[in-house]
């Protein structure tokens, strides 16, 4: 908490896709803001545009698209945190990048703006190792929130190359700040040699907490339209291979015929639409939508903003997902106290808990993900064991009073020391 005492240093945190939040990392660092400014720091927010395959309907009436690539929006506040704004190319590149980190390098220097601190949260592109050259000149100390493994080329030359690539970048950084012990243990085979510090995310026990009885998740249903009956199914995160939502549907049929009361809701961003990528893999998904046998039961509800609701009104989280860090999505149904079927997905970390005491691990086919699925939603005293359990777990370890602890006193310490040149 806020310490009289203690002076007040200038914090910046910055992602090209900061604003508007969708992303995990991103979202995660916003509902960090208020308690970092109670700990007496200073936060401001610089972002980008997203990219045209991420966008919502709602974003396609924002200001930004009256502007060309590299000029600067009017600065906004989110509460009384200063937000510096530059519109980008609408799709990934060098130049998307170039034109981010000249933005933010002039902040960085502008006097009325500059940092004590400055906490990167998104990929380090190849063409960033100029601009951590300058925040070093600077005098700037730079951390970075390394939240997600990478996913290498499959092409061994292109894949040594990205390795180098992320190695010379990583220790250019001053701290590299991880969210698992499974993800310092990978910057370590990496060959990093710059200062990595583990913080476990943190997870608003004051948001994220059971339904107090049936009676309060029966009134939270009706609310969000979800049937008053049955079981209900939720899965969060984006419409995504990486998000597993095509095992998910796959194993859907075993689920929904044994289980006929069952609705499943995925909650967020339609992206198989979005990219396109990612146009078969959408094609893949209405497919199996069409063929499941019970498509009236499966509801795509978008990203929403009241995620806490959805999961207070839910009897099971099922998380397939093939590459994670450290699943804000997963923790905070656990927090809520749903039961939790996941897999042992890349990055999967001992950080999360025990399996079968704390959630299900299934492998990951559809056919095992069905069966744990169904065999938890049949069980009312595993039902109530898992959801004790994960609960108790997140609170003993993820409250998000000590990872705020944690990052204050780290971003007060490298503020305190002058990075070496």
């Amino acid at each position: 908490m806020s310490d009289p005492d203690q002076h007040r240093i200038n914090l910046l945190l910055s992602s090209p896709a900061f604003l508007p939040a969708r992303g995990g990392a991103e979202l995660r660092f916003l509902r960090y803001l208020p308690g970092l400014q109670r700990r007496n720091l200073a936060c401001s927010i610089i972002s980008g545009t997203p990219q045209l395959k991420k966008i919502t309907a709602d974003d396609k009436f924002s200001d930004w698209f009256t502007l060309k690539a590299g000029e600067i929006l009017p600065m906004g506040t989110i509460g009384e945190v200063p937000v510096h704004k530059i519109r980008l190319p609408d799709k990934k590149s060098a130049n998307r990048s170039s034109i981010y980190y000249r933005f933010l390098l002039s902040v960085c220097r502008d006097p009325k703006s500059r940092p004590n601190v400055l906490q990167l949260i998104a990929d380090l592109p190849g063409n960033c190792l100029a601009f951590l050259e300058k925040m070093r000149t600077l005098g700037i100390p730079t951390l970075y929130a390394f939240t997600l493994p990478p996913k290498g080329s499959s092409n061994p030359i292109k894949r040594h190359w990205q390795r180098f690539q992320l190695r010379r970048n990583f220790n250019s950084i001053d701290c590299i700040i991880t969210n698992s012990r499974t993800n310092r243990d990978q910057l370590v085979r990496l060959g990093v040699k710059s200062r990595v510090e583990v913080i476990l995310n943190g997870v608003e026990l004051k948001n994220f907490y059971p339904a107090a009885d049936e009676t309060e998740k029966m009134t939270l249903r009706c609310r969000l339209a979800c049937p008053p009956g049955g079981k209900i199914i939720v899965t969060v995160g984006a419409v995504h291979p990486r998000k597993g939502t095509d095992l998910l549907l796959q194993a859907w049929p075993t689920i929904a015929r044994e289980l006929p009361d069952a609705h499943l809701f995925l909650i967020g961003m339609r992206h198989d639409r979005n990219n396109p990528k990612l146009k078969k893999f959408g094609r893949s998904v209405e497919a199996l939508v069409g063929s499941s046998g019970a498509a009236d039961r499966i509801h795509f509800s978008g990203y929403v903003p009241n995620v806490a609701e959805y999961l207070k009104a839910a009897d099971l989280f099922l998380f397939p997902s093939r590459i994670e860090g450290m699943p804000n999505a997963m923790l905070e149904a656990m927090a809520c106290g749903v039961p939790v079927v996941t897999n042992p997905f890349i990055g999967f970390s001992p950080d999360l808990g025990r399996p079968d005491e704390h959630f299900v691990l299934a492998d990951h086919h559809p056919e095992a993900i069905a069966k744990a699925a169904v065999d938890v939603l049949m069980d009312s005293r595993l039902q109530q064991r898992l959801s004790q359990n994960a609960r108790d777990w997140i609170v003993q370890t993820m409250d998000i009073e000590k990872t705020l602890d944690r990052y204050a006193a780290l971003y007060r310490e490298m503020a305190s020391i002058a990075p070496k040149g």
